[in-house]
């Protein structure tokens, strides 16, 4: 078999496995593709008011809110000390 139709059957097997994985996304019920959620909570785009994202993930407004109540509550832990 010459090198063109190795890439040629290659490149076959690739588009059937894809049309396969395509075919069982669209079986599965309420599938919702869902790119961008918040790595606390798992809230996708649809759920959370706002999604921040970051280099890698994202966090959510509610999220926010419970860390910056969290970094208060330690500093003023803190100044206490």
């Amino acid at each position: 078999m010459k090198r063109s139709e190795n890439i040629q059957a290659v490149y076959a097997e690739l588009q059937t496995l894809r049309d396969q994985v395509k075919a069982l996304m669209l079986e599965r019920e309420n599938f919702i593709p869902r790119k961008f959620f918040c790595a606390f909570c798992d809230k996708n785009r649809e759920e959370a008011k706002m999604l921040i994202a970051g280099a890698i993930c994202c966090i959510c407004d509610e999220c926010i809110e419970t860390c910056v109540r969290l970094v208060k509550k330690q500093k003023h832990k803190e100044v206490k000390s």
